[in-house]
Parts: C-alpha cells; structure tokens; sequence
C-alpha cells in the first residue's frame, strides 16, 4: 500500500536518472492496491549536495529520487521547526516531519525528536550497526533520527489514512496528506 524508502543515491539532480527506479515507481503508483495505485514516499536524504557555507542547512537540494515530482519527498524539522543542519531540503520538497539524529550521548536532547529502536534486529543490534549499540542488556536505549525516520513518520501517518478508509488512491491520500499538515 505505501512504499516507504529511505535511500537516495548521492546527487540532488531532479531530471530522470535512472529508468529501472523510476519505471518501478510508475507501475506502483498506477498498478498498486489492486489500481488505487501504492503511495511511495522518500527521505529527502542527508549531507547529499554542495555543502555551501552559510544559511540553517548547506545541503540545499532533494536528493534523487525524492527529487522526483512523482513520488513524496519528505524532509526533516526539529522541534523549533527548523531544518536541522544535516539534511536536505529544497524546492522538492512535499512535506517535512519532526525528527533529530542526537549528536553524541552528551548532546543534548532539548531539540530532538526521535524513534526508539525497539526491534531485536534492527539499527541498534550490535551485529548490524556496531557503533550504535549502546544498550546494555537490550533496553534498546538508542534514538535516531533524520530523513529517514521523518519518511516513516509520513508513511506511517498515511498508513492509518488508509486504515480508515482504504478505498481512497493513492492520489487521495496524497493530496489529504499535503492539505492538512
């Protein structure tokens, strides 16, 4: 129904790029959910572009392919609704989510909002993604952030749209999506 994706490749170009990507996105967007057509949403990516010195945020551009008009590209905002320093942003973008990535175990957490991994293989299992694998005795106690998880806190919120009324296309959800946040 939603296809989420945290991925981009390493440029901000918002032409087409590389068929295979974006002949799978046509045949989900017009084929999904039996012809109501599959939400694909994307981070907008993080630390992709020139970094430019001056202004909140240097990476100034929607890396491919959330930069592409076809799919939602979702950015990341910290509590003060600013975009953190790390991500990208651009005229691409649809829509931002709150998300911070913590910094380091002293950073403080008074502008972060972040997932708690609480999945037995997931980004902080110790085999997987070593240097963040701080939870003695699996409490789980890792936060993270970013573009990433602001494309699942969008795909999420779509998700429960569609719970509620799963005959709306994916079009539909889009645009409730777009004209209520």
């Amino acid at each position: 129904d939603i296809i989420n994706n945290s991925w981009v490749l390493n440029t901000c170009t918002s032409t087409a790029l590389f068929a295979p990507i974006e002949t799978a996105i046509t045949n989900a967007k017009a084929n999904g959910r039996a012809g109501k057509g599959s939400l694909v949403v994307f981070s907008a990516g993080q630390e992709v572009g020139p970094a430019a010195a001056g202004g909140n945020n240097p990476y100034n551009c929607v890396a491919y392919p959330a930069s592409l008009t076809s799919v939602i590209a979702v950015g990341a905002i910290d509590l003060r609704g600013d975009f953190p320093a790390y991500a990208n942003y651009g005229a691409e973008l649809d829509i931002v989510a709150p998300t911070s990535r913590q910094t380091s175990p002293a950073a403080t957490k008074e502008n972060n909002v972040a997932i708690v991994d609480r999945e037995t293989k997931g980004y902080n299992q110790a085999a997987n993604n070593a240097a963040n694998s701080d939870y003695p005795n699996m409490k789980y106690t890792r936060y993270f952030g970013g573009t990433s998880v602001a494309a699942a806190e969008v795909s999420g919120v779509a998700a429960l749209v569609l719970s509620k009324n799963p005959n709306l296309t994916a079009g539909e959800v889009t645009n409730l999506l777009l004209a209520n946040t």
